[in-house]
């Protein structure tokens, strides 16, 4: 399912990673791609989980870019440690890859080793809501 408004294109969809399966995806993303020259100010948020919406909240974090190239993030939500840690590194590559704020919320069960598949999977998917509009 994809929505549009005058500022963001929205994407909610099922994910099929490689090795791991079908993930539930919602990503919201501004309606111009982010300038690397330009002070972007809505964020792209994405929402991942293996569960659907059956799962607790899960991991949360905001992350903003900073003047000089530096990526500030803020724990929303707390989680385990592998969970924080691969809600952070999403975050952190959306804002760094982006120049844009983001929220990043992963709910469900996630280990070390699908944090790859995930994360190349979740960025092609954003590139696509670009491509697309």
């Amino acid at each position: 399912m994809s929505v549009e408004s005058s500022y963001v294109n929205v994407v909610d969809k099922k994910l099929d990673v490689p090795f791991i399966g079908s993930l539930d995806v919602m990503i919201s993303a501004p309606k111009e791609r982010p300038s690397a020259d330009a002070r972007n100010k809505t964020p792209i948020t994405v929402h991942i989980s293996n569960n659907g919406s059956s799962n607790p909240i899960g991991c949360y974090i905001y992350s903003i870019p900073g003047r000089s190239g530096e990526i500030y993030s803020t724990i929303l939500n707390n989680s385990t440690e592998s969970l924080l840690d691969l809600t952070k590194k999403v975050s952190t590559l959306i804002s760094k890859r982006y120049s844009s704020p983001s929220y990043v919320n992963i709910n469900g069960s996630f280990g070390i080793e699908e944090f790859t598949p995930i994360i190349g999977s979740l960025i092609k998917e954003i590139e696509d809501v670009y491509a697309s509009h």
